[in-house]
This record gives C-alpha cells, sequence and structure tokens, in this order.
C-alpha cells in the first residue's frame, strides 16, 4: 500500500525521523529571503566563493587537457580531487558539528584562496605542469571534503523557520549565477590574457567572499566536547547510524548519490567532451556551461517561490530532466545543436541539489546537521568518480558513447525510484 504524505510525519525519538521546522505552505516572494541582512551578506559570500570554484573546474580541467589531450586524464584529475574529499569529508561534518561554522567556513575561503594563488605564481613563471594541477585538485577536494558541509549547514543558521526553501533556492540561484558568468569569463581571460590571469582573478573573488563573510552573524557552536580522535571516530559513526535509521534522510541520500554519479560525472570531463566534439575554443566552453547555468538559474528562482509540497516526486523528477538532457548532448556534434541540451541540463541539476539540500537540512536534527551535510558533500565523491569511469569509458568507445551511457543508467535511476520508492516519491 502507498504511503500517504501524513505517514511521513517524522517521529521525535532519536535517531529515527525529526519533525522538521514549520513549512511555507503557500507561494512567497521569490527574494524574500534577501531582505535580511545577515542572508544578504551570506549571499555575497557565496557569489564570491562560488565564482572562485566554477572558473577552476573550467581552467583547470582546460589546461589539463590542453597539456595530455587525454580524457583519462581528465578522470584522473577527477578522481584525485574525490580521494581527500572520501577520507575527509565526515571529519568535516564533526567539525561543522563541534565548532562554529562560519569559522570553519572562514578558514575554508582562505586556503582556497592560497591554492589558486599559488597556481597563479606558479603559471606566471611559465613553469605550470600536469601535476601541478592535479595537487591543485587535490586541496580543492581536501577544502570541500573539511568546509563545505558548515558552509552549507550554515543556511539554517543564517534564516529562520519556513524560509529554509527559499533560502537554500536562493543561494543555488546564486551558484548558478556564477556559473554563467564565472566560466564564461574564466574562457574569456585565457583566451586573451593567460592562465595565470584566470588564477588571479581566482583569488580576488575569494577576497570577495572572506571579506562579506565577515559581517554574517553565526551562531557559536553548541559544545566542542572531546576533540580526540578516538571522539571524532565515534561522531562520525554516530552520524553514519543516525542516517542509516532515519526513514527520510536515508532514501535522499541513497539518491542523491546514484543521481550524482551518473548525472553529475559530465562536469568534471565536459572541457574534453567540447574540445573533442563540438569545438576547441575556450570561448566557447564558457558559453556552454553559461548556458547551462541560465537554465539552473531559472529552475532555482521557480523553486523558491514553491510551496513545500511534493518535494520527492520533484526531486525525481529533476534527476530525469538531467538525464534526458545529457542523453541529447551526447548526441550532439554542433555547438548550436548542444546548446537547448545545456537549458535541459541546467534545469534538471537545479531541481536535484536544491531539493535534496533542503530536505535535508528540514528532516536532519540540529546536533547531527553538519555531519548530514557531510554525506551530501560526498555526492561531489561520487561525482569525480563517475568522471572516471566516463574518462575510462571514453578510451574504449567514445566520449559521446559514455555521456550517452551514464545518462540512460540515470534516467533508469529515477524511473526505478518513482516506481519502487514509496517513501521518497511522497516526501512533502
Amino acid at each position: 500500500m502507498a504511503i500517504r504524505p501524513r505517514d511521513l510525519k517524522p517521529q521525535s525519538q532519536s535517531p529515527g525521523p525529526t519533525k522538521p521546522e514549520p513549512q511555507n505552505s503557500g507561494r512567497q516572494s521569490t527574494f524574500y529571503s534577501l531582505k535580511d541582512p545577515n542572508f544578504a551578506w551570506f549571499f555575497v559570500s557565496t557569489l564570491g566563493q562560488m565564482a572562485a570554484v566554477f572558473m577552476q573546474m573550467l581552467v583547470r580541467g582546460f589546461l589539463v587537457f590542453q597539456i595530455t589531450g587525454s580524457f583519462a586524464a581528465l578522470g584522473f584529475l577527477s578522481l584525485a580531487s574525490a580521494v581527500p574529499q572520501v577520507i575527509f569529508g565526515f571529519y568535516g561534518g564533526v567539525l561543522a558539528d563541534r565548532f562554529s561554522k562560519k569559522l570553519v567556513t572562514q578558514i575554508g575561503q582562505t586556503v582556497g584562496f592560497l591554492n589558486v594563488l599559488a597556481m597563479g605564481l606558479i603559471a606566471a613563471f611559465g613553469t605550470l605542469e600536469f601535476w601541478h594541477l592535479v595537487a591543485s585538485g587535490v586541496g580543492s577536494g581536501l577544502l570541500v571534503g573539511m568546509m563545505m558541509p558548515a558552509r552549507q549547514a550554515m543556511v539554517h543558521e543564517v534564516v529562520k523557520g519556513g524560509r529554509l526553501m527559499n533560502a537554500i533556492s536562493l543561494n543555488t540561484a546564486g551558484m548558478n549565477t556564477m556559473q554563467i558568468i564565472a566560466p564564461a569569463v574564466g574562457g574569456v581571460v585565457l583566451a586573451t590574457w593567460s592562465a595565470e590571469g584566470a588564477f588571479f582573478v581566482m583569488s580576488a573573488c575569494y577576497l570577495v567572499a572572506i571579506f562579506a563573510m565577515s559581517f554574517v552573524q553565526g551562531q557559536p557552536a553548541a559544545h566542542r566536547g572531546d576533540t580526540s580522535v578516538k571522539a571524532a571516530v565515534a561522531d562520525i559513526a554516530d552520524g553514519i547510524r543516525y542516517v542509516r535509521n532515519h526513514r527520510e534522510l536515508r532514501p535522499i541520500l541513497n539518491f542523491t548519490f546514484l543521481a550524482a554519479l551518473l548525472g553529475s560525472a559530465y562536469m568534471p570531463v565536459f572541457p574534453g567532451f567540447v574540445a573533442d566534439v563540438l569545438t576547441s575554443d575556450p570561448k566557447f566552453l564558457g558559453v556552454l556551461i553559461a548556458v547551462s547555468a541560465v537554465g539552473a538559474l531559472a529552475g532555482s528562482l521557480v523553486l523558491a517561490s514553491l510551496p513545500d509540497r511534493r518535494r520527492g516526486q520533484l526531486l525525481i523528477g529533476s534527476a530525469i530532466v538531467l538525464g534526458v538532457g545529457l542523453i541529447g548532448l551526447s548526441a550532439s556534434s554542433l555547438v548550436w545543436v548542444a546548446i537547448p541540451f545545456m537549458i535541459v541540463i541546467g534545469i534538471g541539476q537545479a531541481g536535484r541539489q536544491s531539493i535534496a539540500n533542503t530536505l535535508l537540512q528540514t528532516y536532519s536534527k540540529d546536533a547531527y546537521r553538519g555531519r548530514v551535510m557531510a554525506l551530501f558533500m560526498m555526492q561531489f565523491a561520487m561525482m569525480s568518480i563517475g568522471a572516471f569511469i566516463i574518462g575510462m569509458l571514453a578510451t574504449v568507445f567514445s566520449i559521446q558513447a559514455a555521456f550517452g551511457i551514464v545518462a540512460v543508467g540515470l534516467v533508469a535511476v529515477g524511473i526505478i525510484s518513482a516506481l519502487k520508492s514509496p517513501t521518497l516519491r511522497n516526501i512533502e
């Protein structure tokens, strides 16, 4: 018998489901949360940081393919970034639950600034090699693992009650806006200036993020407790048990991991796809990523004004839309043919990310939210593993066939989840 929405009301006992905060039952102003200065500064910090992140993804991937001409090298770069995310991601969740999320975020942003500044200096001296880019990727993976759980969970501190869906959707819209602007800027800087110029622009973006975050009023850590390695391991195990025994969180995360493995894996190897199949001009690479972000921005703004209903169905549907867009992209051989499919991909990606993030934060207890978001951030490791798989498939078949294989897998996962997972399907 299908589970009805009212049957999904979480119970109060731990480690089972937690009663979510009051939800928004009707439409609201799309930009409602930006009226709060605290969230506005957080939003500006998001813009600065994500501008650097998206520009770095494009520039690093383009340079690796330019140096090596190998899809396997792109896949290896992605895998090298995934390893530290896997190793340190859980500990990043422990840091988020034990220490000030604002402090952890600020330290992470500073490390990110030093990473891209160092790459800019190396490129300026004309000594940039493949292993430098791999080392930078490893540093970025470490940064994501240690800092991003705190930054994601911090949204819950910055906004109140029923504004969470609106705030997360706006935050995602800001990320997607930077996904429009940053790759385009990165492509233009690469084409008209130099690689070091692109890395120096990223450094400036990180400085904006650090400056804006200094004005955000975060909350102090509830308690630090025992900071030993043994205690950290115990906290990690406790967080995993909490999610494993939680009726809503477990299927959401399982679906997120599969969707990231199959639906986001194209991103790290996309520069190689464009250069090999569509065009070798870096400006068009930035344009295509920007077009995808236009769709993602539109999807995020729509989600920001929607009521908190049928979110499980929206999550599954977004993944299917993403898969359909990737199937179309895999069959494209011209830039103008790929453009509409990139818009569809952006819409699906925005829905998948925003809705999963909102549901996880809604159903998590405060004491576990950092570790739950650490698990959510593990999707980036899954994306990197998927990119490695795509790179290997491309060496055996072709990059277009590799894209098509994972895209069909994503659509299949979405359909199976819609038919066989009533708990996920009926989550409000």
